[in-house]
């Protein structure tokens, strides 16, 4: 059932007019809002006027306090003091018919929560105990529906990153703080060899540390594009060794799951197979005197390109590619283009 039938049926059952489920990250961020019966677009207004953050909202600043399905409701608030301190806020409250309001944590992890609220509008009363305990068995089940969904998230990125495995591609997937959730065998192998990045209480640090606010702005731009499709997925980045050997990576945001997007999560492939081969290429290049586009023609050869291929990646003739191949191997002392991978090969 989706969410928000599923909140109908809640809200409908404790007579409330509204069943809200929001996520509630670090930094007063709004991870995801599901508001029923109430104005189209209510749900973006809550972030814009500030309904995340714990100093404008007491429901917030009560709920980050509170122990998983802890009752609360207005007699735990401040709302009136809320309403002076934010009048953006309060007109929210007031323009939406916000009235008694109760809430419980789903979910409570580290700085963030999962909250499940019931909404009557203003001209309602406050429940009665009946509804009262009927919201806390209701939320029960809820929590238990959030948790398998969380699961089966879960589980579905280690099934992503064992097909990987498979393909003995490095991937890893992390949450906007850098957290990893799951990780290929391959890229446990990169982490063990401390080269580019390690971890660190399980989170990703790139082994220069002038390269670490690089690899958090992707990584924040990747999470954002998975919450929001508007948004535009970050560019490939070149992360480097503490030898200056670069490491090409690409981060998108991670497969959406469903409608939950708490700790949305990015997909980090590292292109392992490009840095041998640029490794390799600069050796060349020191061995035997090439130049820097003949290195970089190297490059593309070691990674499976073949001449016409080269070509169209850097935006040359066909006649060009073919005279820099020919200078490679004569620097080279090389009969074939395989035997000079061949020879490279005995190297690395």
């Amino acid at each position: 059932m989706p969410w928000d039938a599923a909140l109908r049926r809640f809200s409908d059952a404790i007579g409330a007019r509204t069943g809200q489920m929001v996520g509630i990250g670090a930094g007063a961020v709004v991870d995801f809002n599901i508001m029923t019966e109430i104005a189209p677009g209510a749900d973006v207004e809550f972030a814009l006027v500030g309904g995340g953050n714990p100093t404008v909202n007491s429901r917030v600043r009560i709920g980050r306090v509170s122990r998983e399905l802890q009752f609360r409701d207005e007699a735990d608030y401040t709302t009136e003091e809320d309403k002076r301190f934010s009048p953006e806020f309060g007109a929210w409250l007031d323009r939406h018919d916000v009235g008694y309001t109760c809430t419980t944590n789903l979910l409570v992890r580290d700085n963030a929560l999962i909250g499940l609220c019931a909404i009557r509008s203003q001209s309602q009363e406050a429940m009665d105990t009946d509804d009262k305990e009927r919201f806390k068995l209701l939320s029960r089940h809820a929590q238990s529906a959030v948790s398998a969904k969380l699961a089966l998230e879960r589980q579905a990125f280690a099934m992503l990153t064992g097909a990987m495995d498979r393909i003995s591609a490095a991937v890893l997937i992390c949450d906007r703080h850098g957290r990893v959730r799951s990780v290929s065998d391959a890229a446990a192998e990169t982490f063990a060899r401390d080269r580019w990045i390690s971890l660190a209480n399980g989170r990703v640090v790139t082994c220069v540390s002038e390269l670490q606010s690089l690899f958090d702005t992707a990584l924040a731009a990747a999470c954002l594009a998975h919450a929001d499709l508007t948004a535009a997925p970050p560019a490939s980045i070149v992360l480097r060794d503490r030898k200056g050997i670069p490491l090409h990576i690409d981060i998108t945001p991670a497969p959406r799951l469903h409608d939950l997007d708490f700790d949305p999560c990015a997909m980090v492939v590292l292109h392992l197979g490009r840095a041998r081969s640029i490794r390799r290429a600069e050796w060349a290049r020191s061995a035997f005197a090439l130049t820097p586009t003949e290195a970089t023609v190297l490059v593309h050869l070691l990674d499976g390109k073949a001449a016409a291929g080269i070509a169209d990646a850097m935006a040359i003739g066909l006649g060009t590619v073919r005279t820099h191949l020919h200078r490679i191997l004569s620097k080279s002392n090389s009969g074939s283009q395989l035997e000079l991978i061949a020879t490279l090969s005995q190297y690395f």
